[in-house]
């Protein structure tokens, strides 16, 4: 579905046509990545620990190495929302 909508750009506002059905999607596709994005974060502050900790190569360390992994490949997979994705370093 195309509708015209009013965008705030550069030299100020704009009409433009847009593709509702692809927004949606976009959007749709963000809020699930954030969901899990956001589920990685709780389960991997559950791992941080209060104090200095030497994990080594314990099982802690491998989950969170993991988690962190993953918590990387999610926010890389965030589409770009006005051309803008976060960058979590």
């Amino acid at each position: 579905m195309r509708q015209s909508a009013c965008l705030l750009g550069p030299g100020g506002w704009q009409t433009q046509i847009v593709d509702l059905d692809a927004v949606i999607k976009d959007f749709d596709a963000a809020e699930t990545t954030l969901r899990r994005l956001e589920a990685v974060w709780e389960q991997l502050m559950e791992l941080v620990p209060s104090g200095i900790v030497f994990l080594g190569d314990s099982p802690e360390a491998v989950e969170y190495e993991d988690l962190c992994r993953a918590f990387h490949e999610l926010s890389n997979g965030l589409p770009p929302i006005d051309g803008v994705c976060p960058d979590f370093g």
